[in-house]
């Protein structure tokens, strides 16, 4: 739901606001610290992250 909400509001929205709420839900679904202890996980857990949100 939040995805198609997010696509249909797509236009409405400035570009920048958008890279702002993708770094805010980066930072926060996978901040430095888990990434840094977990490094052999780190490349694929960054993939999914970018995919899902």
């Amino acid at each position: 739901m939040r995805y198609t909400r997010v696509v249909e509001e797509a236009d409405e929205v400035p570009m920048w606001e958008l890279q702002v709420r993708n770094r805010e839900l980066f930072q926060k679904y996978s901040p430095k610290r888990t990434v840094s202890k977990n490094k052999h996980s780190s490349p694929r857990r960054m993939k999914s992250a970018f995919a899902i949100g």
